[in-house]
């Protein structure tokens, strides 16, 4: 690991800390590390996924670890409880969906998380998931799976369970 590099992940970490940063800096700081990625990728990569070096500001949280942002901006689905990186870092779209490998829309791990917390809180409807780029029958589903957990919280994790006995197999 270059001192470069290093210097510029601790500094990126302060920040973090200190819920302080600009656009602008942070840009050419992901720049930065773009240009660095080869032969850092891991350095890199586990940097982002443990710790939150990602900018986001006027956010519920100033920065995010790579595991709770999404390139596309799907907040009427996932409200604050992830950041949106499209309209902030456009020019980074490398870096961050090819480099550190965050999705550009979300994943399905993601609408399992979402349900899991939302459940709770509010009932979503089915255009709250067309918005997002889901199709009619995957949000009806969805949307059906956010019912069946209002009625049986465990549901996911007897899903859960059924899908690691079938790896198994």
């Amino acid at each position: 690991i270059s001192a470069n590099l290093n210097a510029v992940l601790n500094y990126l970490e302060k920040l973090s800390k200190s819920d302080s940063g600009d656009i602008q800096t942070l840009t050419s700081m992901y720049r930065f590390l773009e240009n660095s990625f080869r032969g850092n990728e891991d350095i890199i990569r586990i940097a982002f996924l443990n710790k939150s070096l990602i900018f986001i500001p006027e956010s519920k949280h100033q920065y995010y670890s790579s595991k709770d942002v999404i390139w596309e901006d799907c907040s009427y689905i996932f409200r604050e409880s992830r950041g949106y990186l499209e309209s902030l870092y456009p020019s980074l779209k490398n870096f961050f969906v090819e480099k550190l490998g965050i999705s550009i829309r979300p994943e399905p791990e993601d609408y399992v998380r979402a349900l899991k917390d939302l459940t709770v809180k509010a009932k979503l409807s089915v255009d709250d998931f067309r918005e997002c780029g889901i199709t009619k029958q995957k949000a009806n589903y969805i949307k059906l799976l956010s019912e069946r957990l209002l009625i049986e919280p465990d549901f996911f994790d007897s899903l859960e369970k059924l899908d690691s006995e079938s790896t198994k197999e």
